[in-house]
């Protein structure tokens, strides 16, 4: 599988292009505007390839902003929260009432939409659900991942069933569990093969900002590679590390955030070759004394440009491909194991390449027909 990051932004999320590094962008709860992500731009030099943006359950999407990614070549992730504005819960159990039915009429909305968007869009639904801060937890719904599960399927199906095709599956859970139980582990939250396109990965350097943190490096924070969401799943779906950031605050003696970056981008070479899509959480909306922003220092953003200007972060890529299963810019080996495994499978929303609901001879002649390209 060929690496791709996106480098992007979050509110400014940054992504690695795919095949490599390429910039993302993200607007947190639509804080950025077009033109401001265009200044984002001009100061890493280069061009974001996702932009990442939040809604609650209810927002209307996809809009202008998305709109605006598919004129200036990104592609649009959407965070899609199960909350009501301010972080209010659904119901007492919205995992549950979800899976019941209770919100289809929402979610039959969104769906259309984006059907009638028309273009890729990576839909993160639910995210960080192994936490215990949001209300589509587990722990906030009976300690029963299961229902987060079903929730998820239900999501998934509606759009399915109404045609929204082009919605690509960001299954993201945090890199820690909380609380660190067995029954919390995020494995007991993943959909299923068939349900996920790609999985998400967050995850922070909080420094010393808060009572529970300290310094770490990306690739220890992310497992180095042997352990945590990546390992058990990177072999299986393309990864995104879809929110990172690093603080200034509480760096080592010879060490600081712009080394923390260059570290990173070396690391997401060297020991996480199947990340495609990288997001940097680039937003002083949040906690942590405005610490995430790439500018917070002239080394951290000295850091940042470097790294996007990386050959490996910097691959030839060709977005939306018919065949091209996994979005990393080449139909190939990768995406035809992938149309094999759903063989047979019905309402299919990424190998039915011919939108009849059923993955058959007719999907494996198309991708066939653009292979290599």
């Amino acid at each position: 599988m060929t690496a791709s990051l996106i480098f992007g932004q979050n509110g400014y999320a940054t992504g690695r292009p795919v095949g490599k590094l390429s910039p993302a962008s993200g607007s947190y709860w639509g804080t950025y505007t077009s033109y401001g992500i265009a200044n984002r731009e001009s100061l890493i030099g280069r061009k974001f390839v996702i932009h990442q943006k939040y809604y609650d359950f209810t927002n209307t999407f996809p809009g202008s902003s998305e709109q605006d990614d598919i004129v200036n070549g990104r592609i649009p992730l959407d965070t899609w929260q199960p909350q009501l504005a301010g972080g209010a819960q659904l119901t007492a159990n919205e995992d549950a009432a979800i899976a019941a039915g209770t919100y289809d009429s929402t979610i039959i909305t969104r769906a259309q939409a984006i059907k009638t968007f028309g273009h890729p869009i990576f839909i993160r639904f639910g995210h960080e659900m192994n936490g215990n801060w949001y209300p589509w937890s587990a722990n906030n719904n009976n300690n029963d991942p299961s229902q987060y599960v079903a929730a998820w399927r239900h999501v998934h199906d509606i759009f399915v069933q109404q045609g929204a095709t082009n919605a690509v599956w960001v299954w993201c859970p945090n890199i820690e569990d909380a609380p660190n139980q067995a029954w919390n582990h995020w494995t007991n939250y993943y959909p299923g093969d068939s349900y996920v396109d790609w999985v998400g990965i967050d995850g922070y350097n909080w420094g010393d900002t808060q009572s529970f943190s300290s310094w770490k490096s990306f690739a220890n924070a992310f497992g180095n590679g042997t352990s945590g969401v990546y390992n058990d799943y990177a072999t299986v779906k393309p990864i995104m590390i879809a929110e990172t950031a690093s603080a200034e605050s509480g760096a080592p003696v010879g060490t600081s955030k712009g080394q923390w970056i260059t570290d990173m981008a070396a690391s997401i070479q060297s020991t996480f070759p199947n990340v495609e899509a990288f997001v940097w959480f680039d937003t002083t909306s949040v906690t942590n004394d405005k610490q995430w922003p790439i500018d917070t220092s002239a080394g951290s953003q000295s850091a940042y440009v470097s790294a996007g200007q990386l050959s490996f972060f910097n691959p030839t890529v060709n977005y939306g491909k018919t065949g091209d299963l996994n979005l990393d810019g080449q139909i190939n080996i990768d995406d035809l194991s992938r149309l094999l495994s759903d063989w047979g499978a019905t309402n299919n929303s990424v190998s039915d390449l011919n939108h009849n609901n059923n993955v058959t001879i007719t999907d494996l002649s198309i991708l066939l027909t653009n292979w290599g390209t």
